[in-house]
């Protein structure tokens, strides 16, 4: 009978030769800090700032492209990223802080508002869960989901939110250059 491991998830780097796993947090293994700051430094970056650079860049191009196939291009382009930075951030998040950080999460989890969003990352559906990560943003979304539960995410799960924000995305981003598209051929 083989012993029980943890549930993979996407981009987990396959078990060595002693069982480990060699992510960028154990000693000796194939990942260095720097790696994992730079990497990390990135993630942020592009969560933060998606809207900013991506987003006017997609409502430039509704301007001047065809906006379906604009759309279909974002998302496709943008799955995959999305995919990636989910999938780092639940490889590599860990949960930090003492008795102050919990009793933070505690009070996040009373909260009238908030406890929506805690309730749809922690349910068992992946249809709230995508929800989520439609609404507040697929990393975001992995990273709530780690602080509070403490568990890693299942592979299926950061895919279909990093399907459905990208494809929201997308679509919000379009849509808005369409307008402005419609605005400027009107003046």
């Amino acid at each position: 009978m083989r012993p029980k491991q943890r549930s993979e998830t996407i981009g987990d780097p396959p078990p060595s030769a002693d069982g480990s796993r060699g992510g960028p947090s154990d000693e000796g293994g194939r990942g260095s800090r720097a790696r994992t700051v730079a990497i990390g430094t990135a993630v942020a970056a592009y969560t933060l700032l998606d809207a900013y650079t991506i987003g006017i860049l997609i409502m430039a191009l509704a301007i001047w492209t065809d906006p379906l196939l604009l759309f279909l291009v974002a998302a496709a382009v943008l799955t995959p990223v999305n995919l990636a930075a989910s999938s780092w951030v639940n490889r590599v998040w860990i949960p930090r802080g003492g008795s102050g950080y919990q009793k933070r999460l505690d009070r996040l989890r009373a909260g009238r508002w908030s406890s929506h969003a805690v309730g749809w990352v922690t349910r068992s559906s992946v249809g709230w869960y995508m929800l989520a990560a439609t609404l507040l943003n697929a990393t975001v979304t992995v990273a709530l989901a780690r602080s509070i539960t403490g568990q890693a995410v299942d592979a299926h799960r950061i895919r279909f939110g990093a399907i459905a924000y990208s494809a929201f995305f997308a679509a919000m981003f379009t849509l808005t250059g369409l307008s402005l598209k419609v605005l400027i051929t009107a003046a």
